[in-house]
């Protein structure tokens, strides 16, 4: 979606028709996950948990500029993929070169501080991560949003938006 350009509603009604959830309980997940800031959905496989963690989504965004961006995790996903660390280039010459390089967490942040709306992500497949290595100091972050903190990689600290909400 474009920046500044306003998605549409998308009302708890029409989640409920479509996932046969009762409004009542839909509106107090949406709740729960706007007071802490990000949830986790749990179920046996195939009972519709991404289905529905995108509905939620899609209600979250509506009518602001946000967007939702999915991620699906695996054993192999390493800090350094998700958040930022020194991975080895091989440059023409034959040398390697250890730049920061920002993970796939870090760039959903990054566009969503261009945003006012709310942004959501889709951590697909938890299960199949370390997710305590994973998410680092980002586990303190979750709770305490808006307040910069140094990663372990780089001297910059980093800032979780208030904007961002997060779906597992």
């Amino acid at each position: 979606v474009e920046q500044g350009r306003l998605q549409p509603d998308h009302p708890l009604a029409k989640i409920a028709d479509r996932t046969g959830r009762d409004p009542a309980l839909l509106a107090r997940w949406v709740a729960a996950l706007e007071r802490k800031g990000q949830a986790v959905l749990v179920g046996p496989p195939g009972a519709g948990k991404s289905y529905l963690a995108y509905q939620l989504a899609r209600h979250v965004i509506g009518g602001g500029d946000g967007f939702v961006q999915r991620l699906s995790l695996h054993p192999g996903t390493t800090y350094e993929d998700f958040v930022q660390g020194y991975k080895p280039v091989l440059r023409k010459d034959g040398t390697t070169h250890w730049p920061l390089t920002r993970g796939r967490f870090y760039l959903f942040v990054e566009k969503a501080l261009q945003r006012r709306g709310r942004c959501v992500l889709i951590l697909e497949e938890m299960q199949r991560a370390d997710v305590g290595t994973l998410l680092g100091e980002l586990v303190h972050l979750l709770e305490h949003r808006d307040e910069p903190m140094p990663l372990a990689a780089g001297d910059m600290p980093f800032v979780l938006p208030g904007n961002v909400r997060i779906i597992g």
